[in-house]
This record gives structure tokens, sequence and C-alpha cells, in this order.
């Protein structure tokens, strides 16, 4: 197993630009890690330890750990480096959000693919080298994304892979089946989901890396679509198990985000025809929204509000995104639109609306 060691300053560099696999400061005859796990650290110091652990015992593969710390108060940072020295360790001035803190730490990186990982995760034995034999051997997939069980219920599923919708609603697919009725083969899936995910580098470079503008909130949408437009399959890899704390809730901050990345992902992914094609479908979800945000009280309303207000303030860089977006398509919307679901996850909905938080 290769790792990196001490600690740096952040340096994020202009967006979209990265250094080769192996950055110049590589050794002659130190081996390049088939996979670069980067873990993004934000006030996570009751979840880091047995996040690392796990890591840094998998087998298999050829890996390297890079830990991004988003400017954590809670002294994250000190017991990374005290409990983990031989891990890598990015030290942010400030909280870039779980995409920008990827794209920090793909500027480290030196594997041919880049594993994204919640902090709050515990990873099973085996997990990384199951996911990197499928991108080596499928060409066609682009990312993967392993079969997420609930922590606290080992036997239920959290995730496997994203149920995004063709108006750019994500669910979690499979949310609270048996584990018993998963699939036993890889299975292609609309999207991955951001508590874990490994993508090809090249691929990952190639659309500009994580979507940093979101900060977070859909960032894993948003990312699992630029995928599907590069033209590239994404695939669940039940084989490969990834334990994960996880709560179905929806704050007026989480709405606030998805809500404007969700808009944004739109704007700027879609033909403008298939924009007018969708439009009774996405104004039918926009009124839906709106009364769950009503049903929920003034502060949700508002933050839906404000989303359609920070979209209309990004218009400038929305054009600047769409043309970069549309740079990188590879196929049409039919294509991508076929990958995706034709109806929400209502049990998921209405589980949202009776929340208390």
């Amino acid at each position: 197993m290769t790792r990196r060691h001490g600690v740096h300053p952040d340096r994020p560099g202009p967006p979209g630009e990265f250094p080769p696999a192996s950055p110049p400061g590589h050794r002659v005859g130190e081996r390049t890690p088939d996979v670069s796990v980067i873990v993004v650290v934000h006030n996570g110091i009751a979840h880091v330890d047995r996040c690392l652990a796990s890591v840094l015992a998998q087998t298999g593969v050829d890996l390297e750990v890079i830990v991004v710390d988003n400017a954590s108060s809670d002294g994250s940072l000190e017991q990374v480096r005290r409990l983990f020295p031989s891990v890598c360790v990015v030290a942010s001035s400030a909280n870039l959000g779980y995409a920008g803190g990827i794209n920090v730490g793909l500027r480290r990186a030196r594997g041919r693919f880049i594993t994204a990982l919640n902090v709050d995760t515990v990873v099973e034995p085996g997990c990384f080298a199951r996911l990197a034999e499928v991108l080596a051997c499928s060409k066609d997939v682009g990312a993967v994304t392993p079969l997420l069980l609930i922590d606290e219920d080992r036997g239920r599923v959290n995730a496997m892979g994203g149920a995004i919708h063709v108006t750019g609603l994500s669910f979690c697919n499979g949310l609270n089946q048996p584990k018993g009725a998963v699939p036993a083969v890889p299975f292609s899936v609309p999207g991955f989901s951001g508590a874990c995910f490994m993508i090809r580098r090249d691929l990952l470079e190639r659309v500009g890396g994580a979507p940093d503008h979101c900060f977070m909130g859909n960032d894993d949408v948003v990312l699992s679509w630029w995928v599907r437009l590069a033209g590239a399959d994404i695939q669940c890899v039940p084989g490969a198990v990834v334990y994960h704390r996880y709560g179905l809730t929806l704050d007026t901050n989480k709405l606030f985000l998805v809500e404007r990345n969700r808009l944004d992902l739109l704007l700027t992914s879609m033909d403008w025809r298939t924009l007018l094609l969708l439009a009774p479908a996405g104004l039918a979800i926009e009124l839906a929204i709106l009364v769950y945000c009503g049903a929920r009280g003034r502060e949700h309303l508002e933050a839906k509000l404000a989303a359609y207000r920070a979209v209309w303030a990004w218009r400038r860089d929305l054009l600047s995104r769409r043309r970069r977006v549309q740079g990188f398509r590879e196929v049409s919307d039919r294509v991508v639109l076929s990958r995706l679901r034709l109806v929400p996850e209502w049990r998921q909905l209405a589980t949202l609306l009776l929340s208390k938080r």
C-alpha cells in the first residue's frame, strides 16, 4: 500500500486545472498508486478515527490516502495528524464545501482512480479493490459506487447509488430495502452517492473536477449528470460495502443548496429544446416543491425563494458554466435522460414532509 506523508497548506489553483497523475515531486522509481482516496473533513472528530482506520485497513489495491480538512474547529485536523501520520493532510484555511475539498485533494492525488469518501463512513475490507476492478475491466464505466448500508442498522440499505429524476431531484436508490434483496452483480444506476464513489481520474479532469460552485447539496447529482453527458456509464458494485451514518432530513440550509444547485444543473446541462419539452414536468415539480415548503413552514418557503434569487444572481456564471459543460458533451439529452427516473421516489418525499427536521 502506498501512502503519502506530510501536511500541506491549501493551494486551490485555477478551477478545472489539475496536475498530471505523477506530479513533479514524484520520486523516480516510486510506485504510482492505483487509487487515491480523498476524505473531506469539516468538524468530523466524532467519526474520523473509525473512517480512516477502515480505509488504511484496505487490501488488494495500492492506494494513497489524502485528508482535506475544511477549516475544522473541533480538533479534527490535530487528531488526524497525531493518530494517522501516514496519510497526506491538506489543511484548508477556509471551508470549501465537499466538492471544493475533493478538488483540493485531486490536486495532490496521483492515482488513476479517485475515490471521494464521507468522513461518517466505515469501509468494509476489500471495498476499494472491488470498485477498482470494475473500472479496470469495464472501459465504458466511468464511475462506480458501493452498496451503502445504514451504519446503525447494517441489514438495511442506505443507497445503491442515486435515483436521479429527469428534473434533477435525487433520492437514495433502494433506501431501507433489506440487504438480502440487493442484486449480487454490478448494475447500472442513474448516479452515484456522494458518500462514496470512485471515478476515473482522466474523466474527472475532463469535466473540470467536482462541481465546487455547489459547495454541497446535489453536488453528487451534478457530477453524475456530467459523467453521463461525457458518455460514460455509472454502476453500483454490491460486493463493495460501505457503512454510512444516515438520516433522511432536509433542513432549510440543505433545501436552499439542493434547489439552487438543481436548477443550475438543468440550465447548464440540458439543451434548450429539452428544457422546453420538459417544461410541463418541471413546472409541476416546482409547484410540488413550493407546496411542500409551504406545508413545512415559512422558513422552508423562504429557503426555496432564496434559491430562485441565487440562480438569478448567478446568471453570468451560469452562462459561462453552460458553455464549459456543453463543451465536454458526448451524448444527447435523450441518452442521458433514458438512464434517469421518470417517477420521483414518493415514499421518500412523504418521509421528508412528515419530518420534524
